[in-house]
């Protein structure tokens, strides 16, 4: 569909956190009242997941439209680094700000990424490879029967046996990008730290995004001292206070990181319910590479559902 082609209305502006920051808004999760729905895009989440709009549009810094899709139980997709124009976008952290949108149907989600990415529409491609961090899924607490034996057997029924692949990724990532070293001192007894390369390259990701924040907002935030919420008010006043030391080694872990994997896309699928809360599960492709997950999405989407539904039934 050709962007001239494509009608929408826009609803309403959706609750977002002060300054766009944080996991815990006020926002209610529609599948359980009680918990958050995760942010910071979580206005639009919701708005998603209670069906009051087909889809919607957030901004995804650190994960701000992945993390509550995932909450939500939806589907949210973080596109290629500057392939969606973020003009009228507050900046927050420019290396990593990028505009994203959830849905609740892998069609609409597709659709809606071709319009604003100006894709044409082309037949799926079938995946060469799909690599699964046995690492990373290790430190869930998911039965594995519901996340990555029904994302493995829906790509082999699919696709093929021969395209699955079992990495860890910490190894991968600890040989790929050295300048990581510096900061593979840190922990704070969070499971990641269990993979220190990871955790290292948190640490790296973090600081980066501070020193942005600090010089986009640092001299409004010093003469106005908003009033920010909890848990934000820290994490705003932390990064005021962040120096210029070691940002030349973290932008070089980002160089070693993009070389290494070519920068990343992502999107959230929602893979039903676990102790009466959502369970999702990410796939993430290289930049540039938006059509064919979307497609990838669409193909996917029903089988893994499937497979999903199947092991919580067995589990239960």
């Amino acid at each position: 569909m050709a962007p001239e082609e494509a009608r929408g209305k826009t609803v309403r502006m959706c609750q977002c956190p002060d300054l766009q920051i944080g996991h815990e808004q006020k926002s209610q999760l529609v599948i359980n009242m009680h918990w958050v729905p995760g942010g910071s895009s979580s206005g639009s989440a919701v708005a998603v997941a209670a069906k009051l709009v087909d889809f919607s549009l957030g901004t995804d810094t650190g994960g701000s439209v992945r993390v509550p899709a995932s909450y939500c139980g939806i589907l949210g997709f973080r596109p290629s680094h500057d392939v969606v124009p973020t003009a009228g976008v507050t900046p927050m952290a420019q290396s990593f700000d990028t505009v994203g949108w959830f849905a609740r149907d892998p069609l609409i989600l597709s659709r809606v990424g071709h319009v604003l990415l100006h894709l044409p529409m082309v037949d799926p491609i079938k995946p060469i490879q799909v690599i699964i961090p046995e690492d990373c899924f290790s430190l869930s607490g998911i039965p594995s029967s519901q996340t990555t034996e029904a994302l493995i057997k829906s790509v082999k029924k699919l696709f093929g046996d021969h395209i699955v692949k079992h990495v860890k990724l910490g190894d991968y990532v600890k040989d790929k990008v050295p300048s990581l070293q510096k900061f593979m001192n840190v922990g704070d007894g969070d499971p990641l730290y269990d993979i220190a390369s990871l955790a290292a390259l948190s640490s790296a990701r973090s600081l980066l995004l501070r020193y942005e924040f600090k010089n986009n907002h640092a001299e409004w935030i010093s003469r106005v001292n908003p009033d920010l919420g909890p848990g934000i008010s820290e994490g705003v006043w932390e990064a005021v206070r962040t120096t210029g030391e070691n940002i030349d080694t973290c932008h070089s872990v980002k160089i070693e990181f993009c070389a290494a994997l070519s920068a990343l896309i992502g999107v959230s699928i929602p893979l039903g319910m676990h102790d009466n809360l959502p369970v999702s599960i990410s796939l993430l492709a290289r930049h540039g590479s938006d059509s064919f997950l979307l497609n990838l999405v669409e193909t996917l989407y029903d089988t893994l559902q499937q497979e999903s539904e199947i092991a919580k039934k067995m589990i239960s």
